[in-house]
């Protein structure tokens, strides 16, 4: 039998005693109903966390008991048991005072639930003093050691689909790497773990640790894909999204020159990168080298970290505006404590200020440095268009015309409202000074350095040098 076709009927009797699955794990009778008799819960100082299976009792509707177990494997061998072995590890149990008659139900079907599962045994640590519960299960052990009761299950469905989920000696990927494909559908095999969709076939190796792809999707990158944490993401990218990316086309491999990431290509509207880059204190950069080198307004992320030593591995995904975060990014770029979400009254300054610039008659630009990408770069305004003069290192020059509206827009992009006036540091071995003007009619800016630039200084280069040799 497969793991995903077994069932688990619920209890019932004429008594008006019913027990099932629930997905209410959330109880801890042992804090709030404290006077009952029998009463537990493995770590007092333990966090929720985790996936968690709940048996609950009732009795013509009444809550009466339960049990709280997560599913769990050995990591080396233990308790007479071999490593990777499963069993059920009990988190907290419940019972009213008055269905201490009926508590052999529900024990019953604990055991029904472990065999279910698939477990070798129940767990039941003794770290905390509840000897009444302690005294209460004793009497269905098989072994009790130093910190914890071992109750054996006969008899546990081995499932065919479950039989290679444990590590082997030549694996070439982890044991948390498998688990997290076995999460994602895949069918586990001696050396390969694949997922068969119609009649296309996702596969990765288990020695190798080779993603084999289905013929739709391209590979950018000249050597094949191996899984880890990052191809973990774009595997349950596939899985999640499989017909879209059918549908549309997929480019994998896809590399950014100084970025440590990859990404896949959506057809050709929307990026996939498999880090939260939004995370990062550079994600300015990350975005703007993924905008400029790929073009395109949409880019989502699909984020797997692998818990250690965890049968339950998920993963989190974000659907992302690439130019309004970009943009975001870059009024965060100056303001320290910010890198993505601008507060308010940045955004409203901003806009204030970039008002402002459609006022703009004169600008003028200088710069003195070894590496200087030119000397000078003036323009005036003329109607709809700007007329520039550049003067490069030897004294060569350029006239040009850029719209307005494009002239306007770099400089918009500058986020001059969060200039300071002056940027100055410690000479240095080799100098560097700058200075810009920007005049409004009468009104006139200046902004200057030595040494020491905003943040936004490199991209705004970049973009003016970008708009001058259009």
């Amino acid at each position: 039998m497969k793991w995903t076709e077994a069932n688990l009927p619920a209890f019932s009797n004429d008594d008006g005693i019913e027990i099932y699955l629930d997905e209410n794990y959330q109880k801890g009778w042992w804090q709030s109903c404290p006077d009952f008799k029998y009463l537990y819960v493995h770590d007092k100082t333990a966090k929720d966390t985790g996936v968690k299976n709940c048996i609950t009792m009732f009795k013509d509707g009444y809550e009466e008991g339960y049990f709280i177990c997560e599913k769990n494997f050995l990591i080396c061998d233990e308790h007479e048991f071999s490593a990777y072995d499963t069993y059920l590890n009990v988190l907290e149990f419940g019972l009213d005072d008055c269905a201490e008659s009926s508590v052999n139900h529900l024990i019953d079907y604990l055991f029904e639930f472990a065999r279910y599962m698939g477990v070798k045994f129940i767990k039941i640590s003794t770290k905390e003093d509840f000897s009444n519960f302690y005294q209460l299960i004793s009497s269905y052990a098989s072994a009790k050691e130093n910190d914890c009761i071992i109750l054996k299950v006969n008899s546990p469905i081995e499932y065919e689909d479950l039989k290679h989920l444990k590590s082997y000696a030549d694996d070439g990927i982890t044991f948390e790497q498998l688990c997290f494909l076995w999460s994602r559908r895949f069918t586990l095999e001696r050396r390969q773990c694949h997922l068969k969709i119609g009649d296309d076939l996702l596969a990765v190796d288990r020695k190798t640790g080779k993603i084999t792809f289905p013929n739709f999707v391209k590979n950018d990158c000249a050597l094949p894909l191996i899984l880890d944490d990052e191809n973990c993401g774009l595997i349950a990218f596939l899985t999640a999204d499989f017909n879209l990316a059918k549908e549309r086309g997929l480019t994998v491999g896809l590399q950014i020159a100084d970025l440590p990431y990859s990404f896949a290509l959506l057809g050709n509207e929307k990026l996939l990168v498999f880090n939260d880059i939004t995370l990062s204190k550079d994600v300015f950069d990350i975005l703007y080298k993924m905008e400029s080198f790929f073009g395109v307004k949409k880019y989502s992320f699909y984020n797997v970290s692998l818990v250690k030593n965890s049968l339950w591995q998920g993963y989190s995904f974000s659907h992302r505006d690439l130019s309004a975060e970009t943009q975001n990014a870059r009024i965060c770029l100056d303001l320290d404590g910010y890198t993505l979400y601008p507060p308010k009254s940045a955004i409203s300054s901003y806009k204030e200020f970039n008002e402002k610039l459609n006022g703009l008659t004169e600008f003028g630009i200088a710069i003195e440095s070894n590496d200087r990408p030119f000397k000078t770069l003036s323009a005036t305004i003329n109607k709809d268009k700007f007329e520039f003069l550049l003067v490069n290192d030897d004294k060569t020059e350029k006239r040009l015309s850029i719209a307005k509206e494009k002239f306007l827009k770099t400089l918009k992009n500058a986020c001059f409202f969060n200039w300071k006036k002056v940027y100055k540091k410690p000479v240095s071995a080799s100098n560097f000074v700058w200075a810009i003007v920007l005049k409004f009619g009468q009104d006139c800016l200046t902004y200057q350095g030595a040494n020491d630039v905003p943040k936004i200084w490199k991209y705004l280069l970049n973009e003016l040098l970008l708009l001058i040799n259009e």
